[in-house]
């Protein structure tokens, strides 16, 4: 095995918690049936999160870096962390014998989601912005631009507890990042 091969088996693994975590916490959700007051916004940010453990997940399989060093392997570990960290914000852990509403657990729990997702948009778009492979990309400022205006409206997310506006901004998220993997092919 090549070293980037070893450094994607350490990404896989960060994956892997955090598909558990969804996982394991919908399905404590499923099996509490009736106990469980339904909303829409937890299970949107849940998949939200599986959706962007995935993306990161092909985006380090696109980059196959021809040497790894520490400054590759730090930040993608720490990116990975975070949306872990995220993943297991998403979703309430134990459902108890009271049951669960997930419209007061999403808006009770947002400031720690979505500060975890800004924190992820804000390291990510730095790490973008001063990564060498990015400087020779005519349009590196515009991506750069657009995911500081993403990670504006995470941050957004944290104060404004307006249940359209977290709809809007989910539905966005989780739109532009289907358009941007639904076509690309791992090979």
């Amino acid at each position: 095995m090549t070293p980037y091969e070893y450094f994607i088996v350490l990404i896989v693994v960060l994956i892997g918690l955090a598909l558990s975590d969804l996982t394991i916490s919908l399905h404590k959700l499923l099996a509490a049936g009736p106990r469980v007051k339904w909303h829409w916004a937890a299970p949107a940010t849940a998949l939200l999160a599986a959706v962007l453990v995935v993306g990161e997940f092909m985006t380090t399989w696109f980059a196959r870096a021809p040497t790894i060093t520490f400054s590759h392997v730090l930040p993608s570990v720490g990116l990975m962390v975070l949306l872990y960290l995220g993943a297991a914000a998403t979703l309430p852990d134990e459902v108890g014998p009271e049951g669960v509403d997930l419209k007061l657990f999403y808006f009770d729990n947002r400031r720690h989601f979505w500060g975890v997702m800004t924190a992820f948009m804000a390291v990510q778009t730095l790490f973008v912005a001063i990564s060498p492979q990015n400087q020779a990309h005519a349009d590196l400022w515009i991506t750069v631009v657009q995911d500081a205006a993403v990670t504006l409206a995470c941050a957004s997310l944290i104060v404004v507890r307006r249940a359209w506006w977290h709809g809007l901004c989910l539905a966005a998220f989780l739109g532009v990042e289907l358009v941007n993997w639904w076509t690309l092919t791992l090979s």
